[in-house]
């Protein structure tokens, strides 16, 4: 049996939708019965609970073969990398006491940054964490910059005319993936879970892009001939994320790893392979931001 959190989140929804479909014995872990019931009524089996509860994770991963853990995005916690440390240690201490010995993570590219990685800190803090359970083996996977992110900047390009909200420098490349490629590769360890001790590897899509480059694919996609790419200052960054609901905390998190990005920190330890190489590429997904665009 294998256990997924995050089983209704992007990555979580296509590990769990791959298994099922090969047939595997799945135990989906979420906080609403209802919307898990999807996978339920195709012979999952549901676990609900709070994901920072260790006594109700230790329940869920009992009995597992593999667990995938993730931390689960809350855009409105008062103190992000404490809200992150407090679902790792749940997730720690439900493994050792469930006795799982085989675990797939999702990570970030910028987890290997030890300080200054703002919202990706907390994934380092994720990854250390569980290498520090004895006795298990881990597979981290060091995911690039999700293509779904740029949903976000839809009502910009409606307003401005842009392909804008970021404050990332229009020329760094950095690795861009679809989340459903992310998923794909954690059904790889969860099903041949050869994997030993404590590794990492990166998802990397199909390849890397940069922001000016992503502009015209969405632009084409959507009508917008002319859709060009505007960087935006980060002061303007964190008050469009707060006048969208995020916290202080997250804000200035996501920040710091803009910053973090721009300098090359965040991509110092990444290497294209084509072992970290996945299918998906922009001008696939586009389809999809054309088809959330239009609706």
């Amino acid at each position: 049996m294998i256990a997924v959190t995050g089983a209704t989140g992007n990555t979580g929804k296509r590990i769990t939708e791959t298994l099922l479909a090969k047939g595997k014995k799945v135990k989906v872990i979420g906080r609403s019965e209802d919307k898990l019931s999807h996978f339920m009524s195709r012979g999952a089996i549901a676990a609900t609970g709070s994901i920072d509860d260790a006594a109700f994770l230790t329940s869920a991963f009992k009995g597992a073969d593999a667990v995938y853990a993730m931390i689960p995005p809350n855009f409105t916690a008062d103190s992000f990398r404490y809200y992150q440390n407090r679902i790792g240690n749940a997730i720690k201490e439900a493994i050792i006491k469930s006795e799982v010995r085989k675990v797939v993570t999702l990570s970030s590219i910028g987890a290997h940054l030890t300080e200054g990685a703002g919202v990706v800190q907390g994934l380092y803090d994720f990854e250390q964490t569980l290498n520090s359970i004895e006795g298990i083996d881990v597979m981290h996977l060091r995911a690039g910059f999700f293509f779904q992110n740029f949903f976000g900047m839809i009502p910009v390009i409606k307003m401005m005319g842009v392909l804008g909200g970021f404050p990332i420098d229009p020329q760094i490349k950095m690795p861009m993936v679809h989340t459903n490629d992310i998923g794909e590769v954690a059904v790889k360890y969860l099903l041949n879970p050869d994997f030993t001790g404590k590794s990492y590897v990166y998802v990397s899509g199909q390849r890397d892009l940069s922001m000016s480059e992503c502009a015209p694919v969405f632009g084409n996609a959507t009508g917008n001939k002319d859709l060009k790419y505007v960087q935006f200052p980060y002061e303007d960054a964190r008050k469009g994320m707060l006048q969208m609901g995020a916290s202080a905390s997250m804000a200035d998190a996501y920040i710091e790893f803009c910053k973090a990005l721009n300098s090359g920190r965040v991509g110092e330890d990444y290497k294209r392979t084509e072992e970290n190489t996945t299918p998906t590429s922009i001008e696939d997904f586009s389809a999809e931001f054309a088809y959330v665009y239009n609706t």
